[in-house]
């Protein structure tokens, strides 16, 4: 791990979940007063679109670390990761979206990803809970309007 991630990683993380507890907040609703009397004549989000957006919350800011993480002087980055120096430029460098990487190789087989290890797994969680919440919430509508339609 480099120093740039040693360090910014706690706080990063300390970010993002302070950010997860401040929508969970602003999604119950008890947030400012107007906001409190507009929810008191609807129905409070089901607990899947609170989830949902939770997810979306978490994996939207990390997505975004893993994405510029090397966006700028990658090639130079690259060198003072794999401990070659800042002047040794790799002989090539790939970059894919999803999963996120910024992978330099060499010819003598040194490969170096400038995105921190922590990043896609965090990625494949949230889109997984995205997707789950989406479809549980989906279900729980069609199953309401079902039952409503019965009565």
């Amino acid at each position: 791990m480099s120093k740039a991630t040693a360090v910014f990683f706690p706080a990063v993380l300390a970010l993002v979940i302070v950010g997860a507890f401040i929508q969970l907040y602003r999604v119950r609703g008890r947030g400012r007063a107007e906001n409190r009397n507009s929810l008191r004549g609807k129905k409070a989000p089901s607990p899947w679109v609170k989830a949902l957006s939770l997810s979306a919350s978490i994996g939207l800011p990390v997505y975004l670390i893993g994405l510029m993480s090397g966006f700028a002087q990658a090639p130079k980055m690259c060198g003072v990761e794999s401990g070659k120096g800042p002047s040794n430029r790799p002989d090539s460098l790939t970059e894919t979206l999803f999963a996120l990487s910024h992978v330099c190789k060499w010819t003598d087989g040194t490969v170096v990803d400038l995105v921190p290890s922590w990043v896609n797994p965090v990625l494949f969680v949230c889109a997984a809970g995205f997707v789950l919440c989406a479809a549980m919430a989906l279900w729980t509508v069609i199953k309401n309007r079902t039952e409503l339609a019965d009565e």
